[in-house]
This record gives structure tokens, C-alpha cells and sequence, in this order.
């Protein structure tokens, strides 16, 4: 069962890739499955401008193997976040130690209002 919240207006947005969703009561809730480079710094662009804040980002990395021939663990990490975009580095360890070549797209979410 669904319930309205906020006041009954009508939610807007966006299902693309990446895509977002105005809700009634004026949370905002943005996704995307973003490309990252091998190894530096990747900026992602929100497509839609948060208008007061940005309250979270999550993130999850895809893991094409290991170029060291062992197992490899996949790391994330997020800076210089504003309300239109956000700073993220991948980075792997596994057996030969940190690198960066196995990690290959982000599958994000981020809520704001």
C-alpha cells in the first residue's frame, strides 16, 4: 500500500541512465552506471542540480578480473562532493598489492533535496 506524504503533488523526473526523481514532498533521489577510468580521479555530474543539499551517495563497483592473477577486492572512495557533482576513485588490492585496472563502472545512487 502507498501512501503520499507530501501533499499531493505529482512526482517528476527522469528514468534514463543516469536518471533521477523529484518526489512530492521535495527529496530527490538521482542514479546512474558511470564509466571510470583506469585509475584517477572521476568526477560524475548529477542530472539534476540538487537545490539545497546533497544528503548521501552510494556506490558499488563492478570487478572484471584480476590482472595480478589472483583475487581482487574492489575499493571506492568519494571527495569534494557538491550539490551538482562528485569526486570518486576506484581502486583494487590483490595479490601483487594496490592497483587500479580491474575496477570498471559505478552503479551510484544519491539522494538531496
Amino acid at each position: 500500500m502507498w501512501t503520499n506524504f507530501g501533499g499531493g503533488g505529482s512526482d517528476t523526473g527522469s528514468l534514463a541512465n543516469p536518471g533521477y526523481e523529484i518526489l512530492s514532498n521535495g527529496l530527490i533521489i538521482e542514479w546512474g552506471l558511470s564509466a571510470l577510468n583506469s585509475g584517477g580521479m572521476e568526477t560524475i555530474n548529477f542530472p539534476y542540480t540538487f537545490p539545497n543539499a546533497l544528503l548521501s551517495f552510494n556506490g558499488s563497483v563492478t570487478n572484471t578480473g584480476a590482472s595480478n592473477g589472483g583475487g581482487v577486492t574492489p575499493y571506492i572512495y568519494f571527495q569534494s562532493a557538491s550539490t551538482s557533482s562528485i569526486n570518486v576513485r576506484a581502486q583494487q588490492y590483490g595479490g601483487a598489492g594496490w592497483g587500479n585496472r580491474t575496477v570498471q563502472m559505478l552503479y551510484w545512487i544519491a539522494t538531496g533535496y
